[in-house]
């Protein structure tokens, strides 16, 4: 059984690397980030943390 805060942690370490993969990939295609890239990429991770954490919530209620 996985516990909490196991899954916290694996929950944060997977949205940072798509975060860096996304950053990484922007990076590749456009070459040098301006102010509004930098920002464009915290919103879509905190986003994501927010969706995924929100998910992990329902599916553990729904388990219960």
């Amino acid at each position: 059984m996985i516990t909490g805060r196991r899954r916290i942690i694996i929950i944060i370490i997977s949205v940072i690397i798509g975060s860096v993969f996304a950053t990484l990939l922007l990076m590749s295609r456009r070459g040098t980030l301006t102010t509004n890239d930098w920002v464009t990429i915290g919103i879509n991770f905190l986003f994501a943390l927010a969706i995924v954490f929100a998910i992990g919530i329902l599916l553990r209620k729904i388990s219960r």
